[in-house]
């Protein structure tokens, strides 16, 4: 799989043959990231700074510190330089869509029941997809923060998260988070007119943690919906098997899982869940989930 270009690779040092292949070889283990060869010039622009930061030299004695692990810093700086962080608010819109009327009635229940609900969003970037789905949450059932709801926001780029816990984001258009959730959603950032920050009963919703998918996972679920978007893509098939069965298991009997439009499920897991939307899926074994009403069929 290729990287998402971000600049184009500047002159300087070589990565030579040895030193991509180990850093190749090193994402794959700790990240499931596959690194292709077409990759090279996108490793050597997204590398090339931290290389001169580091002070050590060339490429081959950075790659040479981090995959021997002696620095864990800069474990992070190459693992968060080589994975790709696109997002925005609302992105795929049609899965909250879903989420809202196939899955918020289900959760209203169990609240109001006084269970325990717990949602995840994998791989969340700088924070855009966990507060869309906050809001959206909120927009369907606005006493949600006032019960027992939170939503797990996870990633391995430790720069991005910290974005997320600031929620601070320039103002989206109105093309793509509409008035009413906008509303729903942001307050002004004083002295700021293109700057808006996540309201912060929404913020109280949301619980921002690091999580590699490739460590053993300190989450056990069961999560009512999790979504999980665009980041299988970056794997190969036998990386994105593990991802998709750790998944499955902490996914609810009842629950929503949520995926990239260009994902695919494996066919072992495709013959345990049922398609409710465009890359959404539910247990088999779950049963029919309740209905929204139909005010709430609309778009984000």
């Amino acid at each position: 799989m290729k990287l998402e270009p971000t600049v184009a690779a500047e002159p300087g040092e070589e990565l030579s043959d040895s030193a991509f292949l180990k850093i190749a070889a090193f994402m794959r283990e700790r990240t499931g990231i596959s690194l292709d060869r077409g990759s090279r010039r996108i490793v050597h622009s997204r590398l090339q700074r931290h290389v001169k930061r580091s002070g050590v030299g060339d490429f081959d004695k950075y790659i040479d510190l981090v995959t021997s692990g002696t620095s864990a810093d800069e474990v992070q700086h190459a693992i968060g330089a080589l994975t790709t962080n696109t997002t925005k608010f609302c992105r795929e819109a049609e899965h909250f869509t879903i989420f809202e009327n196939e899955v918020v009635p289900a959760i209203v229940q169990a609240l109001r029941d006084g269970q325990r609900v717990r949602l995840w969003s994998a791989a969340c970037s700088s924070g855009e997809e966990p507060y869309t789905l906050a809001a959206s949450l909120v927009r369907a059932f606005p006493e949600a923060p006032r019960h027992d709801i939170r939503i797990l926001a996870t990633d391995i780029d430790q720069t991005v998260l910290q974005r997320a816990r600031t929620a601070e984001y320039a103002r989206p258009p109105s093309s793509l988070v509409s008035d009413e959730l906008a509303r729903i959603m942001f307050e002004d950032v004083p002295g700021s007119e293109d700057r808006v920050r996540v309201r912060e009963p929404l913020r109280d919703l949301v619980t921002v943690r690091y999580l590699n998918f490739f460590d053993p996972w300190p989450v056990s679920g069961p999560f009512h919906t999790i979504f999980c978007r665009n980041a299988a893509i970056y794997m190969d098939s036998t990386a994105q098997a593990v991802l998709w069965a750790g998944l499955a298991r902490v996914l609810h009997p009842e629950g929503m899982l949520f995926i990239g439009h260009s994902e695919r499920l494996t066919p072992e897991l495709n013959a345990t869940f049922a398609q409710v939307g465009r890359n959404a899926y539910r247990p088999k074994s779950a049963g029919p989930a309740p209905r929204a009403a139909k005010h709430n069929d609309r778009s984000v």
